[in-house]
Order: structure tokens, then C-alpha cells, then sequence
């Protein structure tokens, strides 16, 4: 005869395996909608005023989160070089990722970025030893072949200048190092710290670039925080897009090998699409469908449990 815990055993058993991979879908996921919320608020300021913005909100939050003692940071005993270097990493991605949109089209840009799951899993075999099977391999180039469907099925006018090519080139870099220096990182540091860094780090470069922009006068940042249209994205950007979206990544970092986390972030692109068709009326035809699809199936296969 069973009894009732018999019965919840398996199930939570198999909640907290697959806590992980639960964590970086809801991260990639928010990270779609980061790009919706990005369109909106650069309609009232330039790029510069929106990130600097939007770390200093992550990064007080980051703050009041230690004030009220739900984390603490403890460097004792701890090689902090990883994570200063994911700190500087992160920086360097985000500037180069904004110029290089900026200074191409969006099917460049998106067709470049779906090859960092590729790149990180052949970073992760060379510095960390983390050998990724032939079928994770193969089905990794699928949801590469989504995103480039879904690219195409939308607009990707706009001129592509070769400063643009060199920053798109080295965020895509950037970002697939960015996976692998996490997993070394994450060694000695927990998510909440790895996520405090690279926010602190964010808020100061982005903040002098901004206030350079503004002439030395740091006080015209105060001017955008009473824009309704540009306060409110930013403020939803900062919470589930920096520090949700990171802490629930950087965890599943920690438990997972670079190649199945990385495979994850193809969701961004999706998601992205579904967010224009949800607020924009952008259109959703079969391309958009089928692109969809091979996302999914593909980050399926390459983050199958019965795969290393």
C-alpha cells in the first residue's frame, strides 16, 4: 500500500533534476521580450541613457536584495579573477552586441548570434574538457537554421558597415567566452554573486559613457526617469531582464554543462518573434512556424537527459 509520500516522491524527484534547465528556459525566455521593451523605450533616449538606466535600477535592486539579507556576498578564501573577468566580459558584450545593431541589419545580427551555442561548445571542449556527443553536435545546427528562417521571414533592411561586422563578430564571441568563463566562475561563486558583479560592472562603464554623452552633467539622467514611455520598459528591463533573467541563468550555469545551457539561448530569438505578433501585430506565417519549430526540436535533442 502506498502512501502519500510514496506517491510525491518521483514527481518532486524529477522537479529537482530538471530545476536547471527550468531556470535557463524562463530566463531565455524573458530575454525574448527584452528586445520589445529595448524598441520602446530608445524611442525617448538614446542607447547609452538606456543601459546606463537600466543598471543602476538592476543594480540598487541588486543592493536592497542584501540590504534585506535574502543573499550576501562572501569573498573569503575565493580566486576572484573568474568572475571579475565575467564582469568585464559582460561589459564588452553588451557594448559590442549595441553598435553592432546598430551599425547593421537585423538578419546579420541574428544569423551571427544563433552560431554562440556552436562557438561555446567548441570553447567548453577546448578549456573546460566538456566534450559534446556527435548527435548534440548535429542537432545544434537546427535551431541555427530556425533562427535564420525567422530571420528571413521578417524585415532586414538597413545598411551593414564594417565596424558593424567586427562588433557582431566579437559579441558572438564574447558571449559564447562569457559561457564558459560562468562555468569556471561558478566553481567558488554563487549565481547571486556572479550576478552582482556583472551588474556592478554594467552600471559603472554605462553610467560614465552616459554621463560623458551628457556633457559631465549627471544629473540630466534624473530628466528620463520621469518619461512614463521610457521609465516603464526600463523598469521592467532592469528587474526581470538583468537581475531575474541572470540569477536564474547564472544558477543553471552551475549545474549544467556550457553546451546544453547554451543551446537554451536560441530561445531568445522565438520568443522575440512571438512578442512582436503579441504587442506589434507583426505577422506569423509558416516560415515563422517551421523556424519555431526546428528551435525547439532542435534544443530538445541537444539537452536530452540521456545526453552528457
Amino acid at each position: 500500500m502506498f502512501t502519500p509520500a510514496d506517491t510525491i516522491s518521483i514527481p518532486t524527484s524529477r522537479l529537482k533534476e530538471n530545476i536547471p534547465d527550468i531556470a535557463a528556459i524562463t530566463g531565455n525566455t524573458l530575454w525574448g521580450f527584452s528586445l520589445l521593451l529595448s524598441k520602446t523605450a530608445l524611442n525617448y533616449a538614446p542607447t547609452s541613457i538606456l543601459l546606463s538606466m537600466r543598471f543602476i535600477i538592476a543594480f540598487l535592486l541588486m543592493n536592497l536584495i542584501l540590504l534585506f539579507k535574502i543573499e550576501r556576498i562572501s569573498l573569503k578564501g575565493k580566486n576572484i579573477l573568474p568572475v571579475l573577468l565575467l564582469a568585464l566580459n559582460d561589459v564588452a558584450y553588451f557594448y559590442c552586441e549595441s553598435y553592432g545593431i546598430a551599425l547593421t541589419n537585423s538578419m546579420f545580427t541574428g544569423v551571427v548570434l544563433s552560431l554562440i551555442p556552436i562557438l561555446a561548445m567548441g570553447l567548453s571542449a577546448l578549456f573546460l574538457k566538456e566534450f559534446p556527443t556527435l548527435r548534440q553536435i548535429l542537432f545544434s545546427f537546427l535551431p541555427v537554421a530556425g533562427v535564420v528562417i525567422i530571420i528571413l521571414a521578417g524585415s532586414s533592411s538597413g545598411a551593414i558597415q564594417p565596424m558593424g561586422i567586427l562588433f557582431v563578430l566579437s559579441a558572438c564571441f564574447l558571449s559564447a567566452t562569457q559561457r564558459v568563463i560562468n562555468r569556471k566562475a561558478a566553481v567558488n561563486f554563487s549565481a547571486f554573486e556572479r550576478t552582482y558583479f556583472t551588474i556592478c560592472s554594467s552600471c559603472l562603464f554605462f553610467t560614465t559613457n552616459a554621463v560623458h554623452q551628457l556633457g559631465g552633467n549627471a544629473m540630466k539622467l534624473l530628466h528620463y526617469a520621469t518619461i512614463p514611455g521610457f521609465i516603464i520598459p526600463v523598469l521592467i528591463l532592469s528587474i526581470f531582464c538583468s537581475v531575474t533573467c541572470n540569477i536564474l541563468v547564472n544558477y543553471a550555469a552551475g549545474k549544467m554543462s556550457v553546451g546544453r545551457l547554451a543551446a537554451f539561448s536560441n530561445l531568445q530569438t522565438m520568443w522575440s518573434m512571438f512578442a512582436g505578433v503579441l504587442f506589434l501585430r507583426e505577422p506569423f506565417g509558416l516560415s515563422s512556424f517551421i523556424g519555431s519549430v526546428l528551435i525547439i526540436y532542435g534544443i530538445w535533442h541537444v539537452t536530452k537527459r540521456n545526453i552528457p
